[in-house]
């Protein structure tokens, strides 16, 4: 019994290899945040962002086989930006030896949370402010922080789910 075993699948073997096994060809589709598809006489390219950059291809004289992948959806993330008009802010002087302003003015009136957090992610001051449709400027003193880099956070009160503002100063002395 196992010879006929060994038989038949050397039959089946044989019948694979010579017959002219094909796909259906479809025309490639991609829906990516980056990537395109090209194609000409000689050939055709199609890439994705996150595609494998080391791909193998097979040939023989009826199949091509590229082995890799294409992103059937395109599954980024996206944060809702505040529009440039939300609140304008801006800081000077930068570097600063720990005494710098801000300058800010808002479209309405606004409750603004000012934090300055080190880049270990620790809170060193929160103040919050008043911001109109005036021009204002806003002074604060640092001089007690250790020289380096910080990022002060600016996020409205009154809209909870807006994106705060960051801006970054380096304090030196």
């Amino acid at each position: 019994m196992k010879n006929f075993t060994d038989q038949y699948l050397l039959f089946l073997f044989i019948l694979v290899s010579v017959t002219n096994i094909s796909a259906q060809q479809l025309t490639p589709s991609v829906v990516a945040s980056s990537g395109g598809f090209y194609t000409n006489a000689s050939g055709m390219l199609s890439f994705t962002t996150g595609e494998l950059t080391a791909v193998e291809t097979f040939i023989t004289p009826n199949i091509i086989l590229t082995q890799g992948f294409q992103q059937p959806l395109d599954m980024g993330t996206a944060v809702p930006r505040v529009p440039e008009d939300y609140l304008f802010c801006d800081l000077y002087p930068n570097p600063s030896d720990g005494k710098f302003n801000l300058v800010m003015q808002s479209p309405s009136t606004e409750k603004i949370e000012v934090s300055i957090v080190d880049l270990q992610g620790s809170d060193r001051m929160t103040k919050t402010i008043l911001v109109d449709n005036t021009l204002s400027i806003h002074s604060f003193d640092v001089s007690n922080l250790i020289p380096g880099g910080y990022l002060i956070i600016l996020s409205p009160k009154d809209h909870p789910t807006a994106i705060p503002m960051i801006k970054k100063i380096q304090i030196i002395r």
